[in-house]
C-alpha cells in the first residue's frame, strides 16, 4: 500500500519479472488503473502520482536484465528534455535542444545517458537514434 504524500511521486520496485497492476484509491469503489512499469536493476518497476495498493503477480521467470548497456548508440535530443533520475522519474536537470549523447542504457521507452556530470533517463518519445541502439 502507498499512502500519504505523494505529490511529487514514488518509484516502487519489485524483484523480478511480472506484472504490476495498480488499485486506484482516489475513488470509492477502487478501480484498477494501469501503471507503466519498466525494468531496473533486475527489478520490474512503476513510478506512481497517487496513493493506492500495488499488486505484483511475479511470472516465475527469472529477474528482468539490467538496463541494458548500449554500444555505438547515439540519441540526438528533439526538443529540451527533462533528464530524469529513473524512467518518470524526479527531474535532475534539463537537456539542450539538439544534443547528441551516446546512450549507456535502455528501458523501455527510455534512454539512459551521461550529460555535464549526472547520469539520467531521457524518454525515448522525444529522441532521435543512431547506431545500435536496440
Amino acid at each position: 500500500d502507498v499512502w500519504g504524500y505523494v505529490e511529487q511521486g514514488v518509484e516502487v520496485c519489485f524483484p523480478g519479472n511480472g506484472r504490476i497492476s495498480f488499485l486506484d484509491a482516489a475513488g470509492s469503489p477502487r478501480n484498477i488503473a494501469s501503471v507503466r512499469t519498466y525494468g531496473k536493476d533486475g527489478d520490474l518497476c512503476a513510478w506512481l502520482e497517487r496513493p493506492g495498493s500495488l499488486v505484483f503477480a511475479g511470472s516465475g521467470q527469472p529477474p528482468m536484465p539490467r538496463s541494458s548497456a548500449l554500444a555505438n548508440c547515439t540519441i540526438t535530443t528533439q526538443y529540451i528534455l527533462n533528464l530524469r533520475d529513473a524512467p518518470a522519474g524526479n527531474i535532475l536537470g534539463h537537456v539542450a535542444y539538439n544534443a547528441s549523447l551516446p546512450a549507456i542504457g535502455q528501458a523501455p521507452g527510455w534512454y539512459k545517458v551521461r550529460f555535464e556530470g549526472l547520469e539520467g533517463w531521457l524518454s525515448a518519445d522525444y529522441v532521435s537514434t543512431t547506431g545500435a541502439c536496440g
